[in-house]
């Protein structure tokens, strides 16, 4: 045994050390022997380091050489871990030692770290320099706090940062060279059992094997018949066929679909009835799977969700040894770490007490949960997310409930750029290695390497609001926070300004740039909340009261950063022109087209997606107009149609007495609709055509939002007979046809319904293709009843298309 002496790495910029790897090591041994050369040399601007001649340097740095550390007397531990290692000096040497590649990279990152050096971004490292380096004695043996570490984040999606921060997920490939990743099967990571199970070629021949939903078996319901053994058996012969073409992949997602609701079928019941909770289903139907499978693959995993409507445990029914339950904690609050919350009506809190129950009670089940958790606002990316002391709070929390793996999603839109996601990535790969890293520190150690002197203004505009959040539980907020949110007052939001604003002013170039752009995020809440909330039409224009001219300044400034910044998504799938083309149109004035027949007119808006905008008849007028709290606000008003988005913009012609609007979609359809007012009657007819050279997947709708003139009754005939809805049957819901209520099949309208009101009577009528659903919903706050009819889901092929016709009359009675 020798005495450990200091080991000085590099004296007066010469080194003194030769790293080594052993012979014949694998890519990963010789790719972390030359990261830590690389590093030294850097540190100490030093020349090549010698690899071989070891007589050249009084010390040695070995990775991963057991024979060598043997020899010199080092007691080797021989059950370290794949992602584990040990350091440790041994008389004038150093070894690295891990339990698999990325063990032993991981140790050589901690050296490193050690030393002083960090890897803030992709872009930014602080690599010290100092021609003198020496190195007391050390032993550090050390693990990962969770086996499975991920974070979903475009903006460190480097594979040589993901590496040096100890990432081990799959969202960015790592080369085996790098130590590899935790590899899941191709398409095969979440909502996968429409992937197994394609309700495209599988439903008109077995429509048993898909979610019964109102007493029928649907293709649009959104979910499998997770009772069904047939489609358990055609599900794993999928993921046995895809684990024989995919032998480096070791886990497989067989997991529900987003959204939709459960199955409602008898047996789908009885199970969730025995087990008090829908998991149940999507449980057993991954151990069926699993229990397939594991006879060729005994090593290769199955996953699955506790997800939405199946967040909460089973009675009785455990995972199969190869599944593994991920559980995550959607719609619960980001601002506090769970089961800290104080309840303030919001929901948030009681569905965080909801997931923690939930937590438990899957941690007693299983020794292997996942965990799938979230960093981001996904509806407005730029906004401030103060989540950093929730992050460090959930994360012990999830080590003590013995969560095996992480997955962080935040962010990974292409382009990112979400408020502070460089950062926030930076702190995750710190606490999911460790859950103690002190977190305000390494907070500061990063502002410190990334803003230079604007680091304590910037930090001041993170205390500003971790600190209201510290001294209110009550302050809640949600992953899709919108700028209306109490988070974004001008009592937290002025503050916040004025500290950034400082650090704007103490520094240039790439420094600056950053700080304004979190100072970006302030502005855009603040011009959100200052849109009009007003609108006028005026003859032939539809458009804001009061000057916007101001406020369209302030919005080409924000642009013009977020392209500098190559931001192309400011929420999760929602383009950053479509946010900055809404705004525009929101703040000018828009063409009317107007169709008349005497007294009786018809207001279009062509540029605002072909919407009609009023129908005066009878001396009123006949539909809703748009509030603020409606989506894409002035859009959604009056009468509109699917497919198509609130940014489409139409062209229109006048044909004869009629209007025709045509627009081209980004998925080759186009649509073309012609209008025409005769008298009492308005007639719309719809041909959408696929243009582009491949199938298209949609669905048509149109939604009549109308201003009723008092309570009235909805009468039609369908196939089961004539039906009355009385006015009190007609669900009242914010946002219809969502919460309305659905006729469907037997009771479907025969292709029209009356709306009978004292004094008047509408009649709908509908024909030209098949129908599935219509829905009826009101609002008493709004006086407006919505009439919604739709299509089922279409597969249109190059060249094919739709035609819809229909009429609206409104009769005095």
């Amino acid at each position: 045994m020798h005495d450990n002496p200091v080991i000085e790495l590099a004296r007066n910029g010469a080194l003194k050390v030769t790293v080594r790897a052993r012979s014949g090591a694998p890519a990963a041994e010789e790719y972390a022997a030359e990261e830590l050369r690389r590093h030294l040399q850097e540190m100490t601007r030093a020349g090549p380091c010698r690899r071989f001649r070891f007589h050249a340097a009084p010390h040695r740095i070995f990775i991963n050489d057991r024979e060598a550390a043997a020899q010199s007397g080092l007691d080797v531990p021989a059950d370290l871990g794949v992602e584990e290692f040990l350091i440790a000096t041994q008389g004038p040497d150093l070894h690295v030692l891990g339990g698999g590649p990325r063990g032993v990279l991981y140790g050589v990152y901690h050296l490193l770290e050690s030393l002083g050096c960090r890897w803030f971004t992709p872009e930014i490292s602080r690599i010290p320099k100092r021609r003198t380096l020496r190195l007391a004695p050390l032993s550090v043996r050390a693990k990962p706090a969770f086996e499975y570490r991920d974070n979903f984040n475009w903006d460190t999606g480097d594979p040589v940062w993901r590496v040096r921060n100890r990432f081990n997920g799959w969202h960015t490939p790592l080369p085996d060279y790098m130590g590899g990743q935790v590899t899941y099967g191709d398409g095969l990571f979440v909502h996968t059992h429409f992937s197994l199970v394609p309700p495209e070629l599988l439903f008109d021949q077995h429509p048993e094997f898909f979610a019964m939903q109102g007493g029928r078996r649907r293709r649009d319901a959104g979910q499998l018949c997770m009772s069904n053994r047939e489609a358990m058996r055609v599900a794993a012969e999928e993921v046995l066929r895809r684990m024989r073409a995919e032998p480096r992949a070791t886990i497989f997602s067989v997991s529900q679909m987003d959204g939709g609701g459960y199955c409602e079928c008898p047996d789908c019941n009885a199970v969730a009835a025995e087990e008090g909770a829908q998991s149940a289903n999507a449980l057993r139907f991954a151990n069926a799977v699993a229990e397939i499978t594991s006879r060729e693959f005994p090593d290769k995993l199955i996953d699955t969700l506790a997800y939405g409507w199946t967040v909460d445990a089973p009675r009785h029914t455990r995972p199969h040894p190869n599944v593994r339950v991920r559980l995550c904690s959607i719609a619960t609050c980001l601002a506090h770490p769970l089961g800290t919350c104080a309840d303030d009506g919001s929901g948030l809190a009681g569905n965080g007490a909801q997931f923690l129950r939930a937590l438990e009670a899957w941690g007693r089940m299983t020794n292997q949960l996942h965990i799938w958790h979230y960093c981001t606002d996904f509806s407005h990316s730029v906004l401030p997310v103060p989540n950093f002391e929730e992050l460090q709070g959930n994360i012990a929390l999830f080590k003590r409930h013995k969560a095996y793996g992480i997955f962080m999603q935040g962010f990974g839109d292409e382009g990112g750029g979400a408020e502070s996601q460089l950062l926030r990535g930076y702190l995750i790969g710190k606490l999911l290695w460790d859950p103690k890293t002190p977190l305000w520190s390494t907070v500061d150690d990063f502002l410190g390497g990334c803003y230079g002197r604007a680091a304590t203004p910037v930090r001041r505009y993170y205390d500003i609001y971790h600190q209201r959040l510290r001294e209110d539980r009550r302050f809640h907020f949600s992953l899709y926070e919108p700028p209306a949110s109490r988070l974004f007052d001008e009592d937290l939001v002025a503050p916040a300004d004025t500290a950034l604003a400082e650090g704007e002013r103490l520094v240039r170039g790439p420094q600056r740039f950053r700080v304004r752009l979190l100072r970006d995020g302030l502005a855009y809440a603040r011009l959100c909340r200052a849109l009009p909330t007003a609108y006028r039409l005026q003859e032939d224009t539809y458009g804001p009261t009061g000057d916007s001219g101001a406020l369209s300044v302030r919005l080409d400034k924000l642009e013009q950063d977020w392209r500098r910044a190559g931001k192309l998504f400011m929420g999760e799938g929602n383009p950053t022109k479509d946010v900055v083309t809404s705004i525009r149109r929101r703040l000018r004035s828009h063409p009317v087209d107007w169709l008349r027949d005497g007294d009786r007119a018809v207001a279009i808006l062509p540029t605002l997606c072909g919407q009609i905008l009023e129908w005066r008849c009878h001396g009123r007028q006949w539909l809703v107009p748009a509030i603020p709290e409606d989506f894409a606000y002035p859009s959604p008003a009056g009468y509109m149609e699917i497919p198509g988005h609130v940014y489409n913009v139409f062209q229109c012609r006048r044909c004869g007495d009629s209007l025709q609007l045509n627009t081209r979609l980004n998925d080759g359809l186009r649509i073309t609709r012609t209008l025409t007012l005769t008298g009492n009657t308005l007639a719309i007819v719809s041909r959408i055509v696929n243009r582009s050279e491949k199938t298209v997947r949609w669905s048509w709708g149109a939604r009549t939002f109308l201003a009723y003139p008092g309570a009235g009754e909805v009468a039609f005939q369908s196939a089961t007979g004539p039906q009355r809805i009385a006015w009190g049957d007609i669900p009242q819901t914010s946002n219809p046809p969502h919460g309305a209520r659905a006729f469907e099949e037997g009771l479907l309208p025969n292709g029209e319904w009356r709306v009978i009101f004292a004094g008047f009577t509408v009649t709908h009528r509908f024909s030209g293709h098949s129908f599935i659903r219509t829905t009826l919903g009101r609002s008493d706050q709004r006086q407006g009843l919505s009439l919604y009819v739709c299509t089922d889901n279409l597969n249109t092929a190059p060249g094919d298309g739709i035609e819809v016709r229909q009429e609206l009359t409104i009769e005095k009675t």
